[in-house]
């Protein structure tokens, strides 16, 4: 229904909405509160922001004479809160309220409060005095995200008209509703925008998004079963025999597992769309060297792409040690190769005669084109944005993907979950039990940093892992130089210390890493670089400073660089802070060992970010929980999708949506 049909709107309001986004009844419903005030709860100006909501109780001192400037009439008062703080009061265009608001009477107002200088000021704020003017100031107000463009008063008016009979349409049944214990949708936008008690808009949030995520998922589904691969691969899946045989090891049955399940998807109609999971030293490269070597056999190419120039360079010596006796040429693509070089390698990629090319963004560059590219494979998914993988993924129509995570993202967990990405978990080949990882307060710093020298001094070897490289101006913690250079202070050259970082030139970096590899080094003071790529397993002991600004992921990945030979090794999460919040973040890493566990425990602390937009954040106004994820995922299993496909395909095209990827 379009906006004309809401009684008593006016045509400067149509319009007004139109700028907000809103062309029609649904979109009206469907734009929500950004936050809700209760109106019987006073605010503590102390602890407001500038341009926030506030409820206040004001005992007026004083009003002024209401005047009128032009056709705008004036009327001001002040009162005082019960803690003492001063409040001026104006109103624009009221000047009515002089009858009502006079020296020591008491008011409850609500309104957006201005701070400057210590000074607090309303502008037409609704109120409720001993006159009774206003006897419905109770209850819970909607904040709706206007912009300025139209008033809160104003679009609480015309969304209050249009729930008087507006019916939603949902396509949950009421059988599946009442198996689920969740009820009509109608109710929920009731709830939503008009809530009676605070566990109402939690409530409505709930039932609203799970019929957005049910749509959704049945949206992609139809988009998956109308995905049709474009071409095959005429390679026989029995080649990578010569390949596992030609290794010092023996894979896991779960390996095994893996590589057949991802052949058997990459063979048949529809594209690979996978992630595979596994901690570190699972053995996730291998599977898909193996998987990238049976593509090459199709004469087709394969991209794979690194976060660091680290990782990246494993990767193509692992890869190159490999293949290169079964006739395969790898080569490596980074921002660090001469211009000279990268033109060459580019060309060759264009014409084919690359069959692997491995990188870090520099395969992302316009300048790359491919000349069939078939196979991407993108290591540890966390640490690139989705424009990022995005852009890979579009050079060539619809690549099979795999991912490869020890900690998946939220959002990839959720689309996985769902279904909709196929979660291929492998299991690593020994436990980190030798692990031992603890929370250290600042009061314990110095002990820690002296424990870790001394352990060095026997010969051990420690990372001390810092959040940035350079001190900033105004922003509290340590930084990479700083932890270095106090390092060099405490060992006094009884140890050998070295700083390693994204600004360190690539010959650099790999001398350094080479002299520690060797135990030349015995501290090495980084940045989170080191997350991925480094294999020196005489490592045992890291601190990680400021430990609450890293992610989990990064967190787990950074832990997975010590006790790789087996014997035990320490990790210190040293944080300064002491908020419970972000205690409690760090205990999961100190309670658990296993990626995926800690990536579902960051799931539910976080969200899991936007669907299909660029955001990675966790930010949505709606954070299902791994039980609404699970029950949405029931639900689009159950309801009639074929008596809904006309709609929930208009509703996919509205929402554009495409094929589902980790991206």
């Amino acid at each position: 229904m379009s906006l004309s049909s809401i009684l008593g709107i006016t045509k400067p309001n149509i319009l007004k909405l139109q700028k907000l986004g809103i062309e029609s009844i649904d979109d009206l419903m469907n734009f929500f509160p950004q936050r809700h005030v209760d109106l019987e709860k006073l605010s503590n100006l102390k602890e407001c922001y500038d341009g926030q909501f506030v409820v206040l109780a004001l005992s007026i001192k004083s009003v002024g004479k209401p005047f009128q400037k032009g056709a705008l009439e004036v009327f001001s008062a002040r009162g005082v809160t019960d803690a003492g703080e001063c409040v001026k009061i104006v109103w624009f265009n009221a000047n009515y309220n002089a009858k009502y608001i006079v020296e020591n009477c008491r008011i409850s107002c609500f309104g957006k409060i201005k701070k400057e200088d210590g000074r607090y000021l309303l502008t037409n704020p609704i109120y409720d005095g001993t006159t009774g003017l206003f006897s419905s100031f109770k209850g819970i107000r909607p904040i709706y995200p206007v912009r300025g463009i139209m008033s809160q008063t104003a679009i609480i008016a015309i969304i209050k008209a249009v729930l008087t009979d507006y019916v939603a349409k949902s396509i949950i049944s009421d059988e599946i509703e009442k198996k689920y214990g969740i009820f009509d949708l109608t109710r929920a936008y009731q709830m939503i925008h008009q809530p009676e008690f605070v566990s109402d808009i939690k409530n409505a949030e709930i039932r609203i998004s799970i019929e957005e995520l049910v749509k959704r998922v049945c949206a992609y589904r139809f988009i998956r079963e109308d995905e049709i691969k474009q071409k095959g691969y005429d390679g026989d899946t029995r080649v990578i025999d010569d390949i596992i045989k030609s290794l010092p090891y023996t894979l896991t049955p779960s390996q095994n597992t893996a590589i057949e399940r991802i052949l058997s998807t990459m063979n048949s109609s529809h594209c690979l769309n996978a992630m595979l999971a596994g901690d570190v030293g699972s053995g996730k490269t291998i599977v898909a060297l193996i998987i990238a070597y049976y593509v090459t056999n199709s004469r087709r190419q394969v991209a794979v792409l690194a976060p660091t120039e680290i990782l990246a360079q494993q990767h193509k010596s692992v890869f190159e040690e490999i293949l290169s006796p079964f006739g395969v040429r790898v080569e490596l693509l980074t921002a660090a190769l001469s211009k000279k070089t990268k033109k060459e390698l580019i060309g060759d990629i264009s014409t084919g005669k690359i069959q692997i090319v491995i990188g870090t963004h520099a395969i992302i560059s316009r300048s790359v084109e491919f000349n069939d590219l078939a196979f991407v494979i993108i290591d540890e998914q966390h640490r690139f944005g989705v424009a990022q993988r995005t852009a890979l993924i579009e050079k060539n129509g619809s690549p099979d993907i795999l991912t490869l995570s020890a900690t998946p993202i939220p959002r990839s967990l959720r689309l996985a979950m769902f279904g909709d990405i196929d979660l291929i978990n492998i299991e690593r080949r020994h436990d980190a039990s030798n692990i031992i990882t603890a929370i250290v307060p600042q009061i314990k710093k110095d002990a820690m940093i002296e424990y870790v020298i001394e352990e060095c001094r026997g010969g051990k070897q420690a990372y001390f892992v810092a959040p940035r490289i350079y001190d900033d101006e105004g922003i509290p913690g340590d930084s990479a130089e700083k932890i270095y250079a106090e390092t060099l202070e405490k060992t006094k050259g009884s140890v050998e210390v070295a700083i390693l970082h994204g600004e360190c030139k690539s010959d650099e970096k790999n001398k350094i890493l080479e002299a520690f590899r060797l135990n030349e080094i015995s501290i090495l003071v980084s940045t989170s670089i080191i997350e991925v790529g480094i294999d020196v397993p005489n490592t045992s002991l890291m601190v990680i400073f400021d430990a609450e600004k890293f992610g989990l992921s990064t967190l787990h990945q950074l832990r997975g660089r010590i006790g790789r030979n087996g014997l035990k090794a320490y990790c210190f999460l040293y944080s300064q802070k002491a908020e419970e919040e972000e205690l409690t973040r760090l205990k999961v890493l100190v309670e658990e060992r296993d990626g995926l566990k800690i990536a579902e425990k960051d799931y539910a602390m976080r969200g899991a970010g936007d669907w299909i937009g660029e955001s990675q954040s966790g930010k949505s106004r709606f954070r299902p929980t791994l039980n609404t994820v699970r029950i949405v995922k029931r639900i689009s299993e159950e309801i009639d999708v074929e008596k809904y496909r006309a709609e929930i395909i208009a509703y996919g095209e509205k929402k554009s949506l495409k094929r589902v990827t980790l991206t």
